[in-house]
């Protein structure tokens, strides 16, 4: 983390991540003899660098912009018996990698001594199929007295599927990723919150809210 002379800041992230999950089941028979079931393998590996800018050029007037890179690395193999004492059989497999990049700006800015709004955008393109998103944010604030506020916000959400989506592979579909070309997951949110300072200890909070679902991936003919 860096600090300017003019109020602002840079901070600067780089992590990573790594979860593996590994599982195997066997069936016996009364004879205790025992054959395997099932075989799975997961492992999921992110890389992560992340950057942001914050000036603040006055009381009522702050930004923030930021950029994120994640470098994704997937790997799956799913192995079934089809009946006991039967060989086991790939149901799904599949691995590779792909890489997300987000960037955002958003700027707080004071209308009045009680009135302050949020105004942003984020933005986010997934090298994988080359799908890019563009997310409006805004709220508004209302200091209605010393010790209750309310506040009401919009925003465009989007999410990318779960790489084994992606990168899924089945007897019936051989090597051609399927799913490859799947757009973001897109939602709606609306935000009415209403807050009351109880206590120096102690707050309440009322928050209506709405989403609204688009673009949402699914089987036909099936809930999932």
């Amino acid at each position: 983390r860096y600090l300017f002379k003019n109020y602002s800041s840079l901070k600067t992230t780089l992590a990573a991540t790594h979860s593996q999950q590994n599982a195997d089941e066997f069936v016996y028979d009364t004879n205790m003899a025992s054959s395997p079931f099932m075989d799975f393998k997961i492992k999921n590996t992110n890389i992560i660098f992340t950057t942001a800018y914050n000036r603040k050029f006055s009381s009522k007037f702050t930004t923030k912009s930021g950029l994120t890179y994640t470098q994704m690395f997937y790997d799956m193999d799913l192995k079934l018996s089809p009946f006991e004492n039967q060989p086991l059989q790939t149901i799904s497999s599949g691995n590779g990698n792909t890489s997300l990049i987000s960037a955002y700006t958003n700027s707080i800015i004071g209308l009045s001594d009680k009135v302050t709004m949020n105004l942003g955008i984020n933005a986010q393109y997934l090298t994988l199929n080359n799908n890019w998103t563009i997310e409006p944010r805004a709220s508004i604030k209302w200091q209605m007295a010393p010790k209750s506020s309310l506040a009401l916000a919009y925003g465009l959400h989007s999410r990318m599927e779960k790489m084994d989506v992606y990168f899924v592979k089945t007897p019936q579909t051989g090597d051609e990723l399927v799913n490859k070309n799947l757009d973001f997951t897109k939602a709606h949110h609306i935000t009415l919150s209403y807050n009351y300072k109880i206590s120096d200890d102690m707050s309440l909070r009322i928050e209506p809210y709405s989403q609204l679902l688009n673009d949402v991936s699914g089987i036909a003919d099936s809930p999932f």
